[in-house]
């Protein structure tokens, strides 16, 4: 589909509409198994809403979704928190909040360490970098780079 308002606020209402028909869905589910795909399901709705504020530089409204997120994952889908972390870090960023997107990072560094998910992992480092370097804080941005390079499981502090 082509880049424009109308496709925007078409993926906008589709994710809204899912979002809702979850949230109905999970006013009568009583299966558990059943419930914690639907709790995961909407973690990934709110993801791609933050993706398409982003695409439109709402970066506030981005940030909103992405703290909503990451309180709703940690209650009902554990498993998505290193993810919903690095959404949150990258909209701070995006916000030039560096220092609490340096926090944020660290955070999603720890969490897919926990999970074992290198690839996560060194996203959420070259984000540190990007925040350590626009804080001016080159030697902190090379330690990132070279546990990179180490292909390091070392948490952060």
């Amino acid at each position: 589909m082509e880049q424009n308002a109308f496709s925007w606020i078409a993926a906008k209402a589709m994710l809204i509409n899912a979002a809702n028909h979850i949230r109905e869905y999970l006013a009568f589910c009583t299966n558990d198994t059943m419930r914690s795909q639907a709790e995961r399901y909407k973690g990934q709705v709110a993801i791609n809403l933050v993706q398409l504020e982003i695409q439109k530089n709402n970066f506030k409204s981005a940030n909103a979704i992405a703290i909503k997120n990451l309180d709703h994952v940690k209650n009902f889908s554990k498993g998505y928190v290193a993810e919903a972390y690095s959404t949150l870090a990258y909209t701070q960023f995006l916000l030039k909040d560096y220092k609490n997107s340096v926090s944020t990072s660290k955070q999603s560094v720890n969490e897919h360490i926990k999970i074992g998910n290198y690839d996560g992992v060194k996203a959420s480092r070259e984000m540190l970098i990007g925040n350590y370097m626009k804080l001016g804080l080159k030697e902190e941005a090379s330690k990132e780079a070279q546990l990179i390079l180490d292909k390091s499981f070392k948490l952060e502090s």
